[in-house]
């Protein structure tokens, strides 16, 4: 099976080194975004050095074009901050499916740790839902929760989740 995963940060990393340990035929599409610069030639070096296949957006158009030259069975979208047209991403066989680092439908949109810690919640959840073009809207496929515990900062519980 081959697994596309679209990021344009870092938060991609442990996700593309399980899949490519466990060889799921992974490829990553890196996509622009103001803070992508500072992490491209890492991921490429990362890539390289674990015979994935990294692609670094220049257009946004690129990445349906990506999608239709390298058809991959499965699509995941993490740490993306850029909007996709679902439309144009069409043919991808077992669908496309964001990671999401929140509770749905309590904490669609960005940066959904931060609002968790920052409510005090009990639990901190991560969601992989059906992408759609409404922003975090698609059917939740899988969720899983943890209980907060005090030490827990932004910075922390993104790695854990990642």
């Amino acid at each position: 099976m081959k697994m596309g995963i679209v990021s344009n940060s870092k938060i991609c990393i442990p996700l593309l080194s399980h899949l490519n340990s466990i060889k799921a035929g992974v490829m990553l599409y890196f996509g622009k975004s103001p803070d992508a610069d500072i992490y491209v030639n890492d991921l490429a070096a990362f890539c390289r050095m674990n015979h994935i296949q990294f692609h670094a957006e220049d257009e946004k158009k690129e990445l349906y074009n990506w999608q239709q030259l390298n058809e991959p069975d499965i699509i995941f979208i993490t740490g993306c901050s850029n909007k996709i047209d679902v439309k144009e991403l069409s043919g991808v066989p077992k669908g496309i499916y964001n990671i999401h680092f929140g509770k749905l439908p309590q904490y669609r949109g960005p940066s959904p740790f931060f609002w968790q810690l920052k409510n005090g919640e009990a639990k901190l959840g991560i969601t992989i839902h059906q992408l759609t073009n409404r922003l975090d809207s698609g059917a939740v496929v899988w969720a899983q929760d943890i209980k907060n515990e005090e030490f827990y900062n932004y910075n922390y519980i993104n790695q854990v989740f990642s």
